[in-house]
């Protein structure tokens, strides 16, 4: 198989942690994987994908949060959440309402570097066991 990683922030630090981590979390050493950095529009649409796919967004400055928030909160309903495996990566002094309205989309927050390396079970977990769209391609097809 070969799965999808997408990391949406405007520097390279989560792209780098992901190229770090994200390989270990494979189901198994015969399979593939693509890391690609995207910008929030291009990530968006290629989350209409009926593949399985990990997305990273860095929303770590307000101003971030005010740009792309408005546009995951589609992304985030649950019709998509069995197949994209969403991780946001925030501010450690992320205000507690912020905290929580993310929580209720059930996204993954990291507001620590090393926290990536601790989900490595759920994620290859998630790639064992989402499964395309009804109907779309299978993973890497």
């Amino acid at each position: 198989m070969n799965y999808q990683w997408f990391v949406c922030e405007p520097e390279s630090r989560w792209l780098r942690l992901s190229r770090r981590f994200a390989p270990q979390m494979l189901p198994s050493s015969d399979d593939g994987l693509s890391i690609t950095p995207l910008d929030a529009a291009r990530l968006a649409a290629r989350l209409n994908s009926p593949r399985p796919t990990v997305a990273l967004w860095s929303l770590e400055t307000a101003p971030q949060c005010d740009q792309i928030l408005p546009q995951l909160r589609g992304l985030f309903a649950p019709s998509a959440a069995s197949r994209h495996l969403h991780f946001v990566a925030v501010d450690p002094r992320l205000e507690q309402d912020a905290r929580l309205a993310l929580s209720a989309w059930g996204v993954l927050i990291l507001d620590r570097p090393e926290q990536l390396a601790q989900y490595a079970a759920l994620v290859t977990r998630f790639w064992q066991t989402a499964q395309p769209v009804a109907g779309g391609r299978g993973v890497g097809e």
